[in-house]
């Protein structure tokens, strides 16, 4: 029984099999056959640094379709132009085209895909707020953001207008100038479907004078140098007037000016450098020297700065008679990304660094002057920063036109630290006891201000209190003095204020000489002896002048001694060498100042010739150079031998100090090196400190404290550090 129902059930099933269509035939037609494969859209054209989506579609021979895009193979034939994703989105790389493919078995579909230039996205102008006076110009910059994230400079390939003409007009190039109407115009410019705008407004401030800057420069033959005009006007304001006033040189075959003030320094020589405007002018001198360069170096090199953040680049220039110099403003500054977009950093003509954003990578700055390149990598991170501290904490400044310089300090989210001196925004809050310009406050009276360093993305600020303070007695220093003709000796005033501080008034006094033919005085109170006899010199300050009596011997110069007479340094690191004049009645002069410094050999060791660092040598490789100090015709010289010693260590003293707030500690640091040898590297290395908020570190290896905590202060040179901890108490 069981046997007979398994073979009608075998029979049954059979018959259902057999009913089934196209069941056991691949030949049958039915409509799951492709016919066709395509990709869209076709023959697309997209701007350089957008995407492009594509698709892959199978026609089924019944009509139907079928989405096969992440099925598919996909493929650009340039791939340096475009690339394409698993799922058909391209990328844009550069201008071009390429063949885009889709492949599916033995199916096979393709178009062109045509990259064309980036298209615009967004315009912004710079500054967005101006005031003027009457009869000057502002400068608008139009910078335009790309499809490829870069970001350009297109003021002359905008179309400007102004609101108001009547009040100012603005040229091709974006530069508005003021007629003698007061009041506010909207200044435009727009590009491609794309405007942006900015307020300008214009007072009826007169302009009582003209400064130009740099001041008494001294420029190599064949250096380029940018002169600045400021304008003070009636209500105590100061404007940038370069662009609008007229510029002349009183010798055009010593120094030419353009229309700008960029100087070129064509023979050896002197000239005056004037900048008019109606009837006001100002004026600076400028020598023209004959040093040639011979090579340039950037400092620091090899940095690193956090996105939207930038850095003040350094070039140093070394000439053929020994002597080194800063040319920060006479080389020409190239970025050079090496990132397909050129915008990860730009750098203005004064050696500032900037990264705008939102590009990040590393960049090759280069800085040249005539044949003479150098370069240096500056990589851009996307640190976030997180907090500021200004320094010096808590200062105390004389009242009537005193300076002082604060610096602001960011800290990132990565641990890393960076001077935001420049790119910060700094305010007083009570202007009438002290201006900022930059990070400079001047005082105007006795009072207290807070001084605050502000950075906008992401928003974050710090501040500091500044007093200033009434000066209650003044000394000058030295109460006697006596030089020989051609010789020098710096005065210094000193005024004491109410709670004992004492404040440094040199550059804030008015000089002068009571006997300018035998000694004359500059206004930092550095008199020269002319020839011989005697004269009184006065530091005007507020209602004090004080005086001081200066004899000026015939003793002529007789030799230059240079200290130390021998030493001996290892690569990388620096000695300070100082020049002392012996004159004809046995009298000394310090003339370390003065004196042109050249080193025998560059290729062993430089020295600096530059103010604030002169007859500092820095080694270079092992080897022998005399120093020589060279005043007129007399020479004196020490010998520098520069060593195969390498670094082994660092030794940063003094070991885990402590200090109260507002105060300052040098530290030193101390290398030993593998000959077993010590030297003093406190100048030659690069100091730090873990946390800013706690304490800063200059250059110098001088800390200033800021908030109550433990900080490392560090010292380091090339891979070697050392450090220490510093504690801060309320």
């Amino acid at each position: 029984m069981f046997r007979e129902c398994r073979w009608v059930l075998l029979a049954v099933l059979g018959l259902m099999l057999l009913m089934l269509p196209g069941c056991g035939s691949n030949s049958t037609p039915g409509s799951t056959k492709v016919v066709k494969l395509a990709i869209s859209p076709q023959s697309p054209a997209i701007a350089l640094g957008s995407s492009q989506q594509f698709t892959a579609t199978e026609t089924l021979a019944d009509g139907t379709t079928m989405d096969v895009t992440s099925t598919v193979t996909w493929a650009s034939s340039a791939p340096k132009v475009a690339t394409i994703g698993t799922d058909g989105m391209v990328t844009s790389l550069s201008q071009g085209t390429t063949h885009i493919s889709a492949s599916l078995s033995s199916r096979k579909a393709s178009t062109v895909l045509t990259i064309n230039p980036a298209a615009l996205t967004s315009l912004t102008l710079t500054p967005t707020t101006a005031k003027i006076a009457k009869f000057t110009g502002q400068q608008f910059t139009a910078t335009g953001k790309y499809t490829n994230g870069s970001m350009q400079n297109i003021s002359s390939l905008v179309t400007w207008t102004s609101s108001q003409p009547t009040i100012a007009n603005i040229s091709k190039s974006g530069l508005a100038l003021a007629g003698s109407v007061a009041g506010n115009t909207v200044i435009t410019a727009s590009m491609s479907g794309f405007s942006a705008s900015a307020n300008l407004t214009v007072t009826n401030a007169n302009l009582d004078s003209i400064a130009v800057t740099p001041a008494d420069s001294t420029i190599p033959v064949g250096v380029f140098r940018q002169f600045v005009a400021t304008g003070t006007f009636s209500d105590g304001s100061t404007q940038d007037l370069s662009a609008v006033t007229q510029w002349s040189s009183s010798s055009t075959s010593v120094a030419q000016v353009s229309s700008s003030g960029l100087l070129s320094a064509l023979a050896v020589g002197g000239a005056t450098i004037s900048a008019t405007l109606n009837s006001t002018s100002g004026s600076t001198d400028v020598t023209v020297a004959t040093p040639q360069l011979i090579s340039l170096a950037i400092q620091p090199s090899n940095a690193k700065v956090a996105v939207l953040t930038g850095l003040q680049l350094t070039a140093i220039g070394a000439y053929d008679d020994g002597s080194t110099k800063i040319l920060t403003g006479a080389v020409i500054w190239t970025p050079s990304s090496t990132s397909s977009s050129n915008s990860i950093v730009t750098v203005n003509a004064i050696g500032f660094a900037s990264a705008p954003g939102p590009l990040i990578g590393t960049a090759m700055i280069t800085a040249s002057l005539g044949s003479i390149t150098t370069s240096t990598s500056l990589k851009v991170t996307d640190a976030t920063l997180e907090s500021i501290v200004v320094t010096p904490v808590m200062p105390t400044i004389a009242a009537l036109g005193v300076t002082v310089q604060f610096t602001a300090t960011g800290t990132f989210n990565d641990g890393s630290t960076q001077d935001m001196s420049k790119v910060a925004t700094w305010t007083s809050s009570v202007p009438a006891v002290a201006t900022m310009t930059g990070s400079t406050a001047t005082s105007k009276s006795s009072g207290m201000t807070t001084i605050q360093a502000a950075f906008p993305t992401p928003p974050r600020a710090g501040s500091t209190t500044l007093n200033v303070t009434t000066v209650q007695t003044v000394s000058l220093t030295p109460a006697n003095a006596t030089i020989s003709v051609g010789g020098n000796v710096q005065f210094i005033l000193t005024g004491r204020v109410s709670n004992g501080t004492t404040l440094n008034l040199t550059t804030s006094a008015k000089w002068s000489s009571s006997n300018p033919s035998d000694a004359q005085v500059t206004n930092t109170g550095l008199a020269t002896g002319l020839q011989g006899g005697s004269a009184t010199i006065t530091a005007s300050y507020s209602t004090f002048t004080p005086t001081a009596a200066l004899t000026v011997t015939g003793a002529e110069l007789s030799s230059i001694a240079v200290s130390p007479t021998t030493a001996t340094i290892a690569p990388g690191t620096t000695q300070q060498f100082v020049a002392s004049g012996i004159y004809s009645d046995q009298s000394m002069q310090y003339l370390s100042p003065f004196v042109n410094w050249t080193s025998s050999d560059l290729q062993v060791a430089t020295i600096s010739d530059s103010s604030g660092s002169r007859g500092m040598a820095t080694a270079a490789a092992p080897g022998s150079s005399l120093i020589g100090a060279v005043l007129g015709p007399i020479i004196g010289a020490a010998s520098l031998s520069v060593s195969h010693a390498t670094l082994v260590s660092i030794a940063v003293t003094p070991a885990t100090p402590s200090l109260t707030l507002s105060q300052t500690l040098p530290f030193t640091a101390v290398g030993t090196f593998s000959d077993s040898t010590t030297q003093n590297i406190t100048s030659s290395v690069t100091w730090s400190s873990s946390v800013p908020a706690v304490a800063t570190i200059n250059t110098n290896g001088v800390a200033s404290s800021a908030g109550a905590g433990t900080t490392s202060i560090t010292a380091k040179l090339n891979s070697v550090s050392g450090s220490t901890t510093l504690t801060v108490v309320p």
